[in-house]
């Protein structure tokens, strides 16, 4: 999950450099507020996952430059085709890496309890969330395409959510939503635009 920047919350994807990662947990320590014991056990969730991440991007960051290299070619020659294809690959990349963030809120969900829980979730939600992000891609030059795609995505997550009961949960799925909205739809240029506005 390309790496989002810490802006008042803490990512939902930690850097991986040493500073982002120190921030990143010193957050979420101060959000759950755990024992020495859950301490500990939360460092060696988050240097697991640390790891994987890593992993995960010398895998496949090259590939991910590529695909969105493929797709701004796309949107500006209106290849549909190639357009679709290469926001599957995309679509494929992010579900592999929210898969590591899940495994991560498993884990700390066995360590922590209900409230610990509660909080460092919240502290996990990523820095553009809800109906500020909205307002955002309002400002950026969309196509038409883009506009459908990202109406689109915002009916399946409101259908999807409408099948929860806790808000979290609901939560979750409209920022997963809002995130494929930045990686797969957005071009390179439209997101730096949206991280500068």
């Amino acid at each position: 999950m390309t790496l989002l920047l810490l802006v008042g919350r803490v990512s939902a994807q930690p850097t991986t450099d040493v500073t982002g990662t120190e921030a990143f947990r010193l957050r979420l320590l101060a959000a759950a507020r755990p024992t020495p014991d859950q301490e500990v056990q939360l460092d060696q969730i988050l240097q697991t996952y640390r790891q994987s991440l890593e992993n995960w991007h010398r895998q496949n960051d090259e590939k991910r430059k590529a695909l969105q290299r493929l797709q701004q070619d796309a949107l500006q020659s209106g290849d549909q085709g190639t357009l679709q294809a290469v926001q599957r690959d995309l679509r494929a990349m992010m579900a592999s890496q929210r898969e590591l963030r899940q495994t991560l809120l498993n884990q700390m969900e066995d360590v922590l309890d209900k409230e610990q829980f509660a909080r460092v979730r919240l502290a996990c939600k990523p820095e553009f969330a809800g109906p500020a992000v909205l307002e955002l891609l309002r400002q950026l030059q969309l196509t038409e395409g883009q506009n459908q795609q990202i109406q689109t995505l915002l009916d399946q997550a409101a259908k999807t959510s409408r099948s929860k009961s806790d808000p979290a949960d609901r939560e979750e799925i409209m920022n997963d939503a809002i995130e494929e909205m930045q990686q797969v739809v957005l071009t390179p240029p439209q997101r730096d635009a949206l991280l500068r506005l």
